[in-house]
């Protein structure tokens, strides 16, 4: 039997964080069976290969196309519920930026001589569904229970299983049975999590055959990798530095001269596990690539002169140094505001405060860790952290009707931002009233 192909798009460093929200709703609704184990944006296929075309010719056609892009965004954005050929299919909804649409479009004429494909999507690109899928195949009943549970507007809580009260080794039992046996009749175990928004930098394309990796297109670095090379965690790291270098999220300049203020917030120095949590382009493994660009991205847009705001949550973890070190290392005055893991600032050093209202051009801002910390009655402009990109429908870089400015480091770029930067986009203000994140200048 020939093995077949499928062209994908893996979620890079948004992988785990992605796969943990799977994991937790397939949980909540005790359906782990139906969960799609290796989460992806299908860009071609599965197909097969005409006669005489090859692996190699299949990967050049590829290359040809791929090469024209550094990173291919997307954004993640809510949820989704359709029916598919064996099942209905709950996803995660992708809007695909215009480069990604360009390359499925110029992949499709590429590779159609090639290959006989099985998705009618490839055949047709306007009925293209961009979507990461969270569960499949699930019956009709199971899908539509589930769908209105995610979908409560209200968000209520959903009642957890009743466990039974007749003697603890018959209840548990009995439990089991209903859960594993008759899932549907069994309540949501807890309480879904609000829709995802993630915008998403996917720096590689997957060519899976069968059932393996055929080979990964590193499109920063615009080579192949094998499948040993494209699941080690060096090529990882490599991969990830180049894409930073490519996106504006890694600065290479000499430390820079600049006056004036700036904001920047949650930077985590030393803390591996935000690099899950929160999908940061850095790899789990070396965490100290992560201190190294937010301390060069930081000296490169910072002068000595200049003021620096940090809202909170400088260091954490085990494997951190003391604040102390961290702050040696870093350019200009610097004033920080309490976050909610801030134990050993060094106050006789630096001013450390819990919050502080400053103006700027007319607008009056209060700097505070947690937003949700903000006085009943403050009418100005509120600068925060501690929400990083956990919520950015709530909480984005710039939300023009709440007026708050979300400076987490992922919220805008992994640099610090100026205040005239702030100041001006308040001024010109927004389309639909939101800017989901902020990307500095190259």
């Amino acid at each position: 039997m020939r093995r077949q192909y499928l062209i994908d798009l893996r979620l890079g460093h948004a992988q785990w964080r992605v796969n943990h929200l799977s994991e937790t709703l397939t949980r909540i609704f005790s359906i782990p069976r139906y969960r799609e184990r290796v989460p992806h944006v299908t860009l071609f296929g599965p197909c097969n290969l005409q006669d005489g075309v090859t692996d190699a010719a299949l990967l050049s056609a590829i290359e040809e196309e791929a090469r024209h892009h550094a990173f291919l965004p997307l954004t993640i954005d809510g949820w989704e519920r359709r029916q598919g050929l064996h099942g209905w299919v709950i996803a995660d909804r992708v809007r695909p930026s215009a480069e990604l649409a360009e390359l499925r479009a110029s992949l499709i004429r590429k590779l159609a001589p090639l290959t006989i494909s099985e998705n009618a999507w490839d055949h047709d690109p306007s009925l293209t569904w961009y979507h990461v899928t969270v569960a499949n195949r699930l019956p009709a009943h199971r899908a539509e229970r589930i769908w209105q549970a995610m979908t409560n507007a209200k968000r209520s809580a959903i009642p957890r299983p009743r466990i039974p009260v007749e003697g603890r080794l018959v209840g548990n039992l009995r439990h089991l049975w209903r859960r594993y046996f008759h899932p549907a009749s069994e309540a949501p175990a807890g309480i879904p999590p609000p829709p995802p928004c993630m915008p998403i930098d996917i720096p590689r394309i997957t060519v899976v055959k069968g059932d393996v990796i055929l080979a990964e297109f590193d499109l920063a670095r615009k080579q192949w990798l094998e499948r040993l090379d494209a699941l080690g965690r060096e090529g990882w790291r490599q991969t990830l530095a180049a894409y930073r270098r490519e996106a504006g999220l890694e600065r290479t300049g000499d430390t820079a001269k600049n006056r004036g203020t700036f904001f920047i917030g949650d930077t985590h120095f030393g803390h591996a596990n935000i690099i899950h949590y929160c999908a940061r382009p850095f790899s789990f493994y070396y965490p100290e690539d992560m201190d190294q660009t937010l301390i060069r991205n930081w000296n490169s847009t910072v002068g000595p002169d200049s003021l620096v705001y940090h809202l909170g949550d400088l260091r954490y973890g085990r494997g951190s140094r003391p604040a102390a070190g961290y702050l040696a290392e870093l350019s200009g005055r610097i004033v920080l505001i309490r976050g909610n893991h801030d134990t050993d600032l060094p106050g006789d050093r630096v001013e450390v405060t819990d919050s502080l209202t400053i103006e700027h051009e007319g607008i009056q801002f209060l700097l505070v860790h947690d937003p949700l910390d903000v006085p009943d009655g403050f009418e100005g402009w509120v600068i925060h952290g501690h929400v990083h990109n956990n919520n950015l429908r709530r909480w984005p870089f710039i939300n023009f009707i709440r007026r708050t400015i979300n400076v987490s480091v992922e919220a805008i770029g992994y640099s610090p931002i100026a205040l005239d930067t702030i100041c001006g986009l308040i001024r010109k203000g927004s389309d639909d009233g939101r800017i989901v994140t902020h990307r500095p200048e190259r």
